[in-house]
């Protein structure tokens, strides 16, 4: 299962350091805790989180920004 999430603007340099860190807790709560930066430069963040089962989760900022995430079907409405 794959969902994307595109928003309507790039996320701002100076929220990026908020909005990452609840991408992040939100992917931890899931068991996506590795975490890695293919890009990571004012304007342009892109960043790569993991965990078991095939669980990813791509978050970026340029135009616009997009949050990806992919799993086993594991993940709920509730989650």
């Amino acid at each position: 299962m794959c969902q994307d999430v595109v928003f309507s603007c790039p996320i701002p340099d100076d929220g990026w350091l908020r909005a990452l860190q609840i991408v992040k807790g939100g992917a931890a709560r899931l068991g996506a805790t590795y975490y890695d930066a293919f890009h990571d430069n004012p304007g342009f963040h892109s960043v790569y989180l993991a965990g078991l089962d095939g669980m990813e989760f791509r978050f970026g900022t340029q135009v616009p920004s997009s949050l990806t995430a992919k799993s086993d079907c594991r993940i709920v409405t509730d989650d």
